[in-house]
């Protein structure tokens, strides 16, 4: 299916992104304890880091929101189109209201 190679696809970037985040923020902690200087701003490193981060928490919740059962979407949808329904007013020719 067309979702389950979605889902394979977003997880293995997800898995790289999170690998790379965390050697780089690793890396970042470990050169800023020991003062060594490999570059000139230990904290870049750290910053850099953020940025596969982000990358694996956004495929997370692409994974996450497929992943969402129908039920619970379902009701989600139902509550939203019965917000509808109390804005307008259908009413009957003899000015009834429809609803009760």
């Amino acid at each position: 299916m067309n979702t389950e190679k979605t889902i394979r696809e977003s997880n293995s970037k997800m898995m790289i992104a999170l690998t790379i985040g965390i050697v780089l923020l690793a890396s970042g902690v470990v050169l800023g304890l020991l003062d060594l200087k490999l570059v000139p701003n230990n904290k870049a490193i750290v910053g850099l880091s953020l940025i596969p981060l982000g990358v694996a928490l956004a495929n997370y919740l692409k994974i996450r929101s497929i992943k969402k059962p129908p039920q619970k979407m379902r009701s989600m949808i139902i509550n939203e189109s019965e917000e509808s329904f109390d804005f307008f007013s259908f009413t009957r020719n003899n000015g009834e209201d429809i609803n009760g």
